[in-house]
């Protein structure tokens, strides 16, 4: 998961959705306003169409960060039951040894 998580942002040169649209609205607008040749206008409308392409990569990287970040949450928590349950074992142990030492004084 982390692996594909990295490829899929390796991949971008833009990883939030508010960034591809404003630029996107960035090119559109200097596309209306801007003379060019008509070479420079096909490299504008080709990374336009990249970017829109790349929405939803952009959604799937948020899913996965949602996703992992889901997944840290959980770790967290069965680390923490790990952690009282292994507080419980002491506390019993303590206990027993106690038990042995008084039967082994009689």
């Amino acid at each position: 998961l982390m692996v594909d998580h990295q490829s899929l942002r390796n991949g971008l040169k833009i990883t939030s959705l508010e960034g591809i649209i404003d630029r996107l609205a960035e090119l559109k607008r200097l596309q209306e306003t801007t003379s060019m040749s008509l070479s420079q206008e096909k490299k504008l409308l080709k990374e336009m169409e990249v970017l829109k392409a790349s929405k939803k990569q952009v959604s799937k990287l948020s899913a996965f960060s949602n996703n992992i970040g889901s997944q840290k949450d959980d770790l967290k928590s069965v680390q923490e039951e790990a952690r009282a349950k292994n507080k419980q074992l002491d506390d019993v142990s303590a206990r027993i040894n106690t038990q042995l030492s008084i039967l082994d004084s009689l």
